[in-house]
């Protein structure tokens, strides 16, 4: 995606758009009028990243066919109370602390949902900070939803692109080179892997995540995406065994874990 906005910083945008259009998968601007600028001479994919915060220009992004960033919780309402769901990317704040949503939504989500889970231990706020960090150049945002009720959010499905055979490709360097061979045209990767999907639980017998996962199919589909792996979920998480189960997915592996208490001294002289 080519990212032209502030006019090309300055090398006039539709000069830049006419050079480049066929090599480019999209374009990524900050104002509507530079969208619409772009539509007139092109039909490919651009993403309003600044989003929208009026009915009328959500009612202009729409005919226009614009992906919108949402970066807070006015801008999801106002989806919301127009019944728009198409193309919309969820911006995080990583700890740039510039627009998004907060990563602490996601942390709790994360921790309530899975409390009383064999095994679990809490994330903590750093360890969350850490990941989305690192991992905020490999996320596609179209591939990870989340779900509010009343403006607060209650769930959530993050997914992740299956770069493993290019980093087997890399032999595991990033550098000098290979970071751009993991991370060039992403649309040619077809496997994702579902690494989390969450669900508080007053709403965990609601369906919700079969909801997310209902909504994800879509998006799937554009994407020309052929297999999609699930994280390992317990056989005793009997909700979200059940729901991957209506959704059709497939069983293909089973382990098992064995725990071990190992008897300290003062047991094996009792025991003697």
């Amino acid at each position: 995606m080519a990212i032209i906005k502030s006019d090309s910083y300055g090398h006039l945008l539709n000069n830049v758009v006419q050079d480049i259009d066929d090599i480019v998968d999209g374009y990524g601007v900050v104002r509507l009028d530079e969208a619409l600028s772009i539509r007139k001479i092109s039909s490919k994919k651009i993403l309003l990243m600044q989003g929208v915060y009026t009915d009328k220009d959500l009612k202009e992004a729409q005919q226009h066919s614009l992906d919108l960033v949402i970066h807070n919780k006015h801008q999801f309402n106002l989806i919301k109370s127009n019944k728009y769901y198409k193309n919309l990317w969820f911006k995080i704040n990583t700890g740039m602390n510039r627009l998004g949503f907060e990563v602490d939504e996601f942390l709790d989500i994360y921790n309530t949902s899975l409390a009383g889970t064999w095994g679990f231990v809490p994330l903590s706020k750093g360890e969350v900070n850490h990941m989305a960090k690192h991992l905020k150049h490999l996320i596609v945002p179209e591939l990870s939803l989340v779900a509010e009720v009343d403006g607060k959010p209650i769930g959530t499905v993050f997914c992740l692109l299956d770069y493993n055979s290019r980093i087997k490709a890399m032999n595991g360097r990033l550098f000098p080179f290979g970071f751009l061979k993991l991370l060039w045209n992403k649309s040619a990767i077809k496997r994702m892997r579902a690494i989390s999907t969450n669900v508080v639980p007053e709403y965990q017998a609601w369906g919700v995540g079969l909801v997310l996962h209902a909504a994800l199919v879509p998006r799937l589909y554009k994407w020309g995406m052929k297999e999609v792996e699930f994280s390992w979920v317990l056989e005793s998480n009997h909700l979200s065994k059940r729901t991957l189960e209506r959704g059709g997915a497939l069983v293909t592996k089973k382990y098992r874990i064995y725990q071990d208490d190992p008897l300290n001294d003062e047991d094996s002289v009792e025991s003697a």
